[in-house]
């Protein structure tokens, strides 16, 4: 962990990890219960949404695959995080079974997008010599979101879920983090690219 947090680029996807994981658990804790308590859907109508976001995982994970290796994790990081951002806060646009849905479909979307570009990003930065330190160490963090998302989403419901649009415009704020967060890291990873690269090879 201190070695980490002495690589720039490293901290800075640590950051960005810790928010990601604060913001994607959201939704499967704070969005159930806000789905039956504050818009009185069914259970029902929450596990068809569940079961709509694994179905469209399983569909779109090929074609984002494809798709982060034609346009790269530059700038795949940076841009499903604010589709993720988007998708949060459409949550509280919404006022029943059809705003849930757009909502998951956009979520889905930008996490099927970030999940394999994250780890590439891991596997990237890391020491070679080292990079099954550096997954643990992402991997640690992580649990760290993960952990503290409950709590957080618990919090915000007891204190501004009356106010379905600022909770979620609330929640979506970590997005938003997030995304400035991995606009940072490619900038700098960029930078210590073409720092390290040969002087023939610098524009």
């Amino acid at each position: 962990l201190r070695e980490s947090a002495r690589d720039p680029v490293m901290r800075l996807l640590l950051v960005g990890t810790f928010l990601s994981a604060l913001l994607s658990t959201q939704m499967f804790s704070t969005f159930g219960i806000y789905m039956t308590d504050e818009l009185g859907l069914s259970k029902a109508d929450v596990g068809l949404l569940y079961t709509m976001n694994g179905a469209v995982v399983l569909m779109l994970q090929v074609p984002a695959l494809r798709l982060l290796e034609r346009i790269g994790i530059a700038r795949t990081l940076p841009w499903a995080s604010l589709v993720d951002t988007i998708g949060f806060a459409l949550i509280g646009a919404g006022s029943g079974l059809a705003g849930g849905v757009i909502a998951m479909l956009v979520i889905t979307g930008g996490e099927v997008m970030f999940n394999p570009a994250h780890q590439t990003a891991i596997a990237e930065t890391a020491d070679p010599a080292h990079r099954g330190r550096a997954y643990g160490v992402v991997g640690f963090v992580q649990m760290i979101g993960i952990a503290c998302a409950p709590l957080l989403g618990g919090v915000l419901l007891d204190t501004i879920g009356d106010h379905h649009a600022g909770m979620w415009l609330t929640i979506a704020t970590i997005g938003l983090a997030q995304t400035l967060c991995f606009f940072a890291f490619v900038r700098r990873r960029t930078s210590l690219v073409i720092s390290a690269a040969p002087p023939s090879m610098r524009v």
